[in-house]
């Protein structure tokens, strides 16, 4: 988007004078007044400044009192434009440009606000809008300042974001002081939508304050259970300078004689949870087999969009990203001996029970959970952004091959990526034949994902090894 000026600022000018005294000149004191503040007005037409034609007046009032006609004029006026809904200038958002003193939908960045209310609804995440924008190459406004300088044309923060979705002048109103008033500008999008991106937004806010969007957020918060049906609690806990977080049997539910807690760990029982949901919503024919007997075609397509949608979304995340995310598709998780059952709520009145397998794996003083869940009847899905980072794993290793005599420094340059990165893309460009094969038939145990082959440092060469590492037979 080119920059250009984006502000409209409606200038009136208001004089005034303590006494009586030569107001009868031709040319007085208001006068002068006027005219110089005129001038200055028409000094910054190139900051988008435009004089009203109004004049507003008060010759022989003091400044100590409010109860001046011409100033209460003036307030008056502001007041009807505004429940009028007319635009009173200031900085132009972005989705809306000046014309004539109104504002006129700009069609190109207007696609980008209901493409970000509408993924945000569906995601119920800021920050993954926000990637998904600036992953899209998509930019705020950029405007040229009075000297020349360029503001914005910078990739959507959390906060513009946030601000962006909570603008009632998107759905055609206006606010002045605290009232909302129907805008004669056209709107962009519909007060319904609008409307529930505000009640997704007021629930985000209820999640922080209940601690699910904390600094150490607890993705399945609320959801688990133990195999006594006991509700299981994040528990945090440092050891040789580390931090661990587990999801523990609330203590509250054990009393005495009852059975010890259960004690899983966090990060592998979400990321088990994240791709055996993930999997089963872009799973189409699964979603369409559950909804049968609860919808039509034509609903369960726009389900299943919406499902695809939000599978991508969780792939794709980084892992501050998942844990900053809403399961919201999660009715409730309950884990028993070796099993674990995840409730879907596929639509209202619908849900499906996911199984899965799950087993610990000690290697040294690390234990690890392995989850894999119950393909009996179901389709395999590739998890495509794992595909594609074996390939790219390859072509890296490939790139090294072709230039022995080339500094790796340089190699990583030339593919986009860091040196270090480069190494461990080789070193996983070595996994072995069965777990490739898995990978490429999405037969691959849950937790086997981007995510956690970018956090993983010693992946062994052995084959042997790398199968017991990922939970291959």
């Amino acid at each position: 988007m080119a920059a250009s000026a984006e502000r409209l600022l409606r200038c009136a000018v208001y004089t005034r004078k303590s006494s009586e005294e030569g107001l009868d000149q031709e040319f007085n004191s208001l006068d002068a007044q006027r005219e110089a503040c005129t001038a200055y007005v028409m000094s910054q037409r190139h900051e988008g400044w435009t004089l009203v034609p109004e004049i507003y007046d008060d010759g022989g009032y003091s400044g100590g009192s409010m109860d001046r006609p011409g100033l209460q004029h003036l307030l008056g006026d502001i007041a009807a434009s505004k429940k009028k809904g007319m635009w009173m200038g200031g900085t132009v958002p972005i989705g809306y440009q000046p014309v004539d003193r109104k504002l006129v939908i700009v069609e190109e960045e207007a696609d980008l606000i209901r493409m970000a209310m509408r993924r945000y609804v569906e995601l119920r995440s800021v920050r993954l809008v926000a990637y998904e924008l600036n992953r899209a190459g998509l930019r705020t406004r950029a405007t040229m300042q009075s000297d020349g300088s360029i503001r914005g044309g910078v990739p959507f923060g959390r906060g513009g974001l946030r601000r962006l979705l909570k603008n009632p002048l998107y759905m055609g109103d206006v606010v002045h002081k605290g009232s909302r008033h129907q805008g004669v500008h056209e709107p962009i999008v519909s007060k319904a939508l609008f409307d529930h991106v505000q009640q997704v937004l007021a629930e985000e806010t209820r999640d922080k304050l209940h601690g699910t969007r904390a600094k150490r957020p607890s993705l399945l918060s609320g959801l688990m259970r133990d195999g006594y049906g006991r509700a299981m609690v994040p528990s945090h806990a440092k050891r040789r300078g580390l931090h661990y977080v587990y999801y523990i049997t609330h203590p509250s539910h054990i009393a005495v004689g009852d059975p010890p807690a259960w004690r899983m760990p966090a990060h592998d029982l979400e990321q088990g949870i994240i791709n055996l949901v993930a999997c089963w919503l872009g799973n189409r024919s699964a979603i369409a087999v559950a909804l049968a007997d609860h919808m039509g075609p034509e609903a369960i397509v726009g389900r299943q969009d919406v499902a695809g949608k939000v599978a991508k979304a969780l792939r794709t995340a980084t892992l501050s990203e998942q844990r900053g995310m809403r399961l919201d598709w999660v009715e409730r998780i309950d884990l028993a001996d070796r099993i674990m059952t995840v409730t879907i709520k596929v639509a209202d009145g619908c849900a499906h029970v996911l199984e899965a397998r799950h087993h610990k794996l000690r290697r040294g003083n690390d234990v690890t959970l392995h989850i894999a869940p119950d393909t009996n009847g179901m389709d395999h899905v590739r998890d495509e952004p794992l595909v594609a980072f074996i390939a790219d794993a390859r072509a890296a290793r490939q790139a090294v091959l072709q230039s022995p005599d080339r500094a790796l420094e340089a190699i990583a340059s030339s593919l986009g990526v860091g040196e270090a990165r480069l190494k461990r893309m080789i070193r996983i460009s070595y996994l072995a034949p069965a777990i490739v094969e898995a990978i490429f038939d999405g037969t691959q145990p849950s937790d086997l994902t981007v995510a956690r082959l970018n956090t993983i440092t010693n992946i062994p060469l052995a084959w042997d090894a790398q199968k017991a590492l990922f939970g291959i037979g």
